[in-house]
């Protein structure tokens, strides 16, 4: 099952005995801050685990000669969890790219095929610059969970029409944000409720549907998974297992910025447990079987690089 921001708002209200009606912080508020518990506590605890929950890829043809490409924006603290090169344009030719300091730059070729690579602010930078247009760079990297929103904010997919150009979605109600040009992600509504589709335009929408370029819509798509807002979403994009500890960090949040210090202080103290388990349960997330480890500038690898005249070959 997923979690939803109307399960979440309920059992925050329960767990701090928060009245309906009470104004210091509202609905929008409480999600807030628990979008400021997702980012400083739930999502470095995930991620440090290095099981890979929230990896992706992404594959990016090269221009001939450009040395410079950008970070997807999207991307967990403006980086990169690996870069690997197509020499020949299919996934058989993929080779790891490796990182040099940005000082050794002068070191290499002007153009050529590109052996490793280095960072610049937003970006990163093939070394040396690719010669022609026939490969592609695969970047894989880690997209944390979007900002959560009320679950009228976003809409429920109940029917999907797979047409030829145009896909044709219905929901149970379409919020009036979401108009022809807004951008939006698709989002599964099973556990998890992994990321099917992002930056995707809607091309027309009434009260009920929504219609897409048929190319922009996900194969994955499925009834009862969600469309919302770029960059939001109205269920937890987290293992279930981890909904009691956030549940619990968010109710101590609140619980601190209205001046609740001593409940503040005993939710700390209960997240410490919850925490402690959660991590056990976490990783790692196979247990028979062990990681094989690959010695990537083996001689018998592809991609083996060295130094010979100030540069690779």
């Amino acid at each position: 099952m997923s979690i939803d921001t109307t399960r979440l708002l309920r059992g925050i209200k329960r767990r701090i005995t928060a009245p309906a009606n009470q104004a210091l912080i509202d609905n929008p508020g409480m999600l807030e801050l628990a979008d400021d518990v997702m980012k400083s506590f739930m999502v470095p605890l995930i991620s440090q685990t290095r099981q890979e929950f929230f990896v992706v890829t992404d594959d990016v043809a090269v221009v001939a000669d450009q040395k410079l490409y950008d970070i997807p924006y999207r991307y967990l603290a403006r980086g990169l969890r690996d870069l690997k090169y197509s020499f020949d344009g299919t996934t058989t030719g993929i080779s790891n790219l490796v990182l040099i300091a940005i000082e050794d730059e002068h070191l290499f070729a002007e153009s050529g095929e590109p052996r490793g690579f280095y960072f610049k602010g937003d970006q990163f930078a093939l070394v040396p610059a690719p010669i022609n247009t026939s490969q592609y760079i695969q970047l894989w990297g880690e997209i944390p969970p979007s900002n959560l929103v009320q679950t009228s904010a976003a809409a429920y997919v109940t029917s999907i029409a797979i047409g030829a150009t145009t896909t044709t979605i219905t929901c149970t109600t379409v919020p009036s944000t979401m108009i022809a040009g807004v951008v939006i992600d698709f989002i599964g509504g099973k556990s998890g409720c992994r990321l099917l589709g992002m930056d995707k335009a809607i091309t027309n929408a009434s009260t009920t549907t929504l219609a897409f370029n048929a190319a922009d819509v996900p194969t994955a798509l499925a009834v009862g998974d969600w469309i919302s807002i770029a960059q939001t979403s109205p269920v937890l994009q987290t293992p279930d297992e981890c909904y009691p500890l956030f549940e619990t960090k968010v109710c101590a949040r609140i619980l601190y910025a209205v001046g609740d210090f001593d409940g503040e202080a005993k939710l700390e103290i209960m997240a410490q447990r919850e925490e402690r388990d959660l991590s056990k349960m976490l990783q790692p997330r196979i247990v028979g079987e062990q990681t094989k480890i690959i010695n990537r500038n083996g001689l018998l690898r592809r991609g083996f690089a060295s130094w010979r005249g100030g540069g690779y070959y």
